[in-house]
């Protein structure tokens, strides 16, 4: 917390593993967009929602920014490869795309279901 009651964080653009930007000290990149249900010092339970709890410096305000596939936006402007340009255009799912080569060319479309499904199965951790 800085000296003026606000809290602050810690941009690092080589802090996760997976090369993207994160936040740290403390992480605010994971807030829920959601309401979350707890319970109050009654037992009774609340719907609160966390993000309302920031307010912004007067004369300031957040901006929210989807960094969604940047890397490959980037990728597919700078190369202009028509392919990954025309997929984007469409906003269409690089993730498919990607799969569908790697199986060989299989129909994108049929996949969209398969994917989905796949993620959300649950996974053995241990």
């Amino acid at each position: 917390m800085g000296a003026e009651g606000r809290v602050h964080t810690t941009w690092d653009q080589t802090g996760a593993s997976t090369g993207r930007v994160a936040t740290r000290d403390p992480n605010l990149q994971n807030l829920p967009n959601s309401a979350l249900e707890v319970e109050d010092e009654h037992g009774d339970k609340i719907a609160i929602n966390i993000r309302s709890a920031f307010k912004a410096r007067e004369g300031f305000e957040f901006v929210g920014a989807d960094y969604s596939q940047i890397e490959m936006k980037v990728l597919a402007h700078v190369t202009q490869d028509k392919e990954l340009k025309a997929f984007f255009a469409e906003k269409r799912d690089i993730h498919t795309l990607i799969a569908s080569k790697a199986l060989g060319n299989v129909i994108v479309e049929s996949l969209s279901s398969t994917l989905l499904t796949s993620k959300s199965c649950p996974r053995k951790t241990d």
